[in-house]
């Protein structure tokens, strides 16, 4: 399994890494750059909320955990006694972060397929009004053109709507 990695905002940041290295995680010291990109960043005490915001701003795709200040969009760990609970707590962060971002994928291919059925049945309904065909002769012709001239039902149905643009 590919090690999550973890950027440490903070005082105190170089121990809290060689304590996640050694826990199994890829994690380093200070602010991420293009080439570091983090999949959680860690904001310790020591971090204001700014300098919080600034970070996540920088990296919308990691999921911010802060044992300080608490700002927008951030996972509050406060009452960390040990920095052995901060194994389990990085661990859930990590894997619900892989979900969520799983689930934003499907959804933004959910919207482009539904997005493009759309265009699809205004198509058909162009064919229907202009060229007095029945929904099924227009279903029917869309298709057999996609398939006809080895285009995408998508192109297709955007010539139709260009071609009877009202």
């Amino acid at each position: 399994m590919k090690k999550k990695r973890v950027c440490v905002l903070g005082e105190g940041g170089a121990r809290v890494v060689c304590f996640l290295r050694r826990n199994g995680f890829d994690a380093f010291f200070g602010v991420p750059s293009e080439k570091q990109r983090a999949e959680l960043l860690l904001c310790l005490p020591s971090v204001d909320a700014e300098t919080g915001r600034r970070a996540a701003a920088a990296f919308p795709n990691a999921c911010v955990l802060t044992a300080g200040t608490a700002f927008e969009g951030v996972v509050c760990a406060k009452g960390l006694r040990t920095s052995a609970a901060l194994v389990p707590l990085l661990t859930a962060c990590a894997e619900l972060h892989g979900k969520l971002r799983a689930a934003e994928e499907e959804n933004a291919r959910l919207n482009r397929a539904l997005g493009e059925l759309k265009l699809i049945d205004r198509a058909k309904c162009a064919l229907v009004r202009h060229c007095g065909m029945s929904e099924g002769e227009a279903h029917r012709y869309l298709e057999k053109t996609a398939m006809d001239s080895r285009l995408p039902r998508r192109a297709v149905a955007e010539s139709i709507l260009e071609k009877y643009r009202d």
